[in-house]
């Protein structure tokens, strides 16, 4: 028995244990998944058996348990990072996971949106690669299931909106042009550069216009009156890293955070506030270190002065 055939004959062991649910809960259900994942993923070199086994991986989306939606949308991020091939059938799986009601609705949806997060970079990469039908047909699909991503940003859920506004991050990052001033980070992972102005399937304006339209969004939610403490902070995360990737952002950020010191959201209590504050310095900080900041050192200072930082 070759390797291979041994790595198979365990992962075909590990799924009908999975599969069976008689007298086992299902967290010694996902275990099996688990060794299953690790068998895949690890150890098979080759990719024949994850193709092999994907289906079968795939099908436990419609059991009605937030852990094992959980669990395969978890897989399918892994999975997708070792072949962006994957994505052409685990696309109907994510896209079924966060229309999906049932018990644990919100982990799901949360859990979703962020491994659409982690695999958007390399999704776009992928697709921006290539000009085949089948490809184009993926990328469609994907593009629907994004716009369902962004609609979440309204959500009654502030765990919800939290990952989506990461999510908006991602795309943000993904869709504009790396310059010679970029910081290393997410950005790099794919920019607005490596995607062909001619592109068959994937309009370069299309895709440019889109992360102008999210980037003022963010900017909307930062100087929301209402928005929530924690949304706030990842807020302010997000504009401050796109500042530090995307520099040709900085004017604007730096306006936001100017805007933002003097206009906090009143529902704000006190301890908020100072947390606002100090994460406010330590961005405005690392801001001041970046080259394309030089232009707004006097604002930045100011700023930096009035939240009690001594100038040296």
């Amino acid at each position: 028995m070759t390797d291979s055939e041994n790595t198979s004959e365990e992962i075909g062991n590990e799924m009908r244990e999975a599969h069976q649910s008689s007298g086992k809960s299902v967290d010694i259900r996902i275990k099996h998944l688990y060794r299953a994942q690790e068998l895949l993923l690890h150890r098979d070199k080759s990719n024949s058996l994850l193709d092999n086994f994907l289906d079968e991986m795939l099908e436990f989306v419609v059991e009605n348990d937030s852990k094992m939606r959980c669990f395969v949308a978890s897989f399918i991020e892994k999975a997708c990072k070792k072949d962006c091939e994957v994505m052409k059938k685990a696309v109907v799986s994510l896209s079924y996971l966060i229309q999906a009601a049932g018990v644990g609705m919100v982990a799901v949806i949360k859990k979703v949106i962020s491994v659409c997060s982690q695999l958007y970079p390399f999704i776009l990469k992928w697709a921006a690669g290539s000009r085949s039908a089948e490809i184009a047909r993926c990328w469609e699909a994907f593009s629907v299931l994004k716009g369902r991503v962004m609609q979440h940003i309204d959500s009654d859920n502030e765990g919800i909106r939290t990952q989506t506004i990461r999510f908006l991050e991602a795309v943000i990052l993904a869709q504009t042009l790396r310059t010679e001033e970029s910081e290393k980070g997410r950005g790099d992972n794919m920019c607005l550069n490596e995607i062909g102005r001619d592109h068959r399937f994937i309009s370069y304006r299309k895709m440019e216009s889109e992360a102008t339209l999210n980037f003022n969004s963010l900017l909307d939610h930062i100087s929301s009156a209402h928005i929530s403490s924690l949304n706030l902070l990842t807020c302010l995360t997000c504009i401050c890293n796109i500042a530090q990737q995307r520099p040709q952002f900085m004017q604007r950020v730096v306006g936001a955070l100017e805007s933002l010191h003097v206009n906090l959201p009143p529902t704000l209590a006190t301890s908020q506030v100072k947390s606002v504050r100090k994460e406010l310095k330590m961005h405005l900080l690392r801001l001041l270190r970046h080259s394309s900041s030089v232009p707004f050192h006097p604002r930045i200072m100011t700023l930096l002065t009035d939240l009690g930082v001594a100038q040296s």
